[in-house]
């Protein structure tokens, strides 16, 4: 009887380190769920809660755990996933721990938002230089990795007339899907045809990105907007901004070359 009692102890002891192996193993399976679904809002490049808790309920399979408190949120550039799970004990029952609680939590930088395509608009454009309006991307490396005329003015004149043609017409959109990029913006090249017959001699190329942009190119508004960004440009004929005036949208998506991942 006496070794009958002292061994109750012991057995208690036992069944503790059972129970607390059960809630080690859940600690580990919530806490790889929730990294899982912060993973997936983070490739997302914005904060999903109902993907998040998606993906939280298929990688998180433990009957002997209940999940309460699971949510999503941001804070500063951080998606951030918290939960608690509770496991009913079955030996530390008989000292009158019945549950064993475990807080999770769980925080991943999402990839950046990045230009996926953009869509132009003429509006106006006049003047005795054609012009070519064109989209450019740049590498890591500041060099350019794509450019593409997206409208076009040409200007010709012809036994006393002068002609003036807008590619695509005014009103008229021409839409791109832009590639993987660092940097982006747009550019104007001037042919500078000094007889004002239209030939397209003379090339100046100038980029948004330049550190004289405000003397050819004036923006207001955001292309990510319903109304987009108006454009303004000046070819150097005289000081009015209305050589060429443009309208372009744009839509943001996740970049596809940024992995997301865990933040500390």
């Amino acid at each position: 009887m006496v070794a009958a009692f002292a061994s109750v102890p012991f057995v208690i002891a036992l069944g503790m380190v059972v129970d607390y192996d059960r809630m080690a193993r859940g600690r580990a399976g919530v806490q790889q769920a929730l990294d899982a679904a912060t993973l997936a809002s983070a490739a997302t490049g914005k904060l999903d809660s109902v993907l998040s808790t998606s993906v939280f309920n298929a990688n998180f399979s433990n009957p002997e755990a209940t999940v309460s408190n699971l949510s999503f949120s941001t804070s500063g550039e951080n998606i951030v996933g918290t939960a608690k799970v509770s496991i009913t004990t079955t030996f530390s029952a008989i000292i009158g721990v019945q549950t064993l609680e475990i807080a999770a939590t769980s925080k991943a930088v999402p990839v950046p938002q990045v230009l996926a395509s953009a869509t132009f608009k003429s509006v106006s454009a006049q003047g005795a230089y054609s012009k070519d309006v064109f989209l450019f991307t740049r590498g890591a490396n500041g060099a350019i990795n794509s450019q593409s005329t997206v409208l076009t003015y040409r200007y010709t004149y012809k036994n006393g007339v002068g002609t003036k043609t807008l590619t695509p017409s005014a009103g008229v959109t021409k839409t791109i899907t832009v590639g993987p990029y660092e940097t982006y913006g747009v550019g104007l090249v001037i042919y500078e045809d000094l007889t004002y017959t239209g030939k397209l001699v003379n090339p100046i190329t100038k980029y948004s990105d330049a550190a004289n942009a405000s003397t050819w190119i004036r923006t207001t508004g955001s292309c990510n907007t319903s109304g987009g960004a108006t454009s303004n440009v000046e070819d150097g004929g005289d000081t009015n901004f209305l050589d060429f005036v443009y309208n372009m949208t744009c839509t943001i998506g996740p970049s596809k070359t940024h992995k997301p991942r865990l933040s500390s």
